[in-house]
């Protein structure tokens, strides 16, 4: 008789070091956890409440949880997941410091570069840390390379917002 291919075990959150972020959120998978942790994230980030150095809002004790327990320790779709929300915070976290705390912001463009790794599709991270770093011939030529779409067109507005904004004629 053969044996019959073992079928993966269903995701339980409570066996997960992350048990704590899909508890807050009320998620059941890894992917649920991303998705979930995307619709909070994007209400602060719309209404222009998104705060990094608030420990109370849902998307933050979700990334503190992450942080704790680390992407080393985790696997699989679990670690992939997190990672995508790691970095969709750091992403948004330097947008957030752009202008109120510019040495964070490259910390966190840093970090989001860190977290990205080279297949990932967004093209605008690497842009917001050159230009965070006042490196704007950088941000150029990172523009010139980048895929055309939509992330193309955001780059080229905020080159243009940065160059109104931040550089003297």
């Amino acid at each position: 008789m053969l044996d019959q291919p073992k079928q993966p075990a269903e995701f339980n959150p409570a066996l997960s070091p992350l048990f704590g972020a899909y508890d807050v959120l009320g998620a059941t998978s890894p992917h649920d956890l991303y998705k979930k942790y995307v619709e909070v994230e994007q209400v602060h980030f719309k209404n222009g409440t998104w705060d990094y150095n608030n420990p109370n809002l849902l998307f933050n004790k979700v990334k503190i949880f992450i942080e704790t327990v680390g992407l080393e320790n985790l696997a699989g779709e679990e670690e992939e997941w997190a990672r995508e929300l790691l970095w969709f915070w750091y992403h948004h976290a330097i947008s957030m410091a752009f202008v109120r705390d510019r040495k964070m912001a490259q910390e966190f463009a840093s970090k989001a570069l860190e977290i990205q790794g080279s297949e990932h599709p967004n093209q605008i991270t690497r842009l917001l840390y050159h230009l965070v770093h006042d490196d704007v011939s950088g941000a150029e030529l990172w523009y010139v390379h980048m895929n055309e779409g939509a992330d193309k067109l955001v780059a080229r507005e905020l080159i243009d917002e940065y160059n109104t904004h931040f550089t003297t004629s």
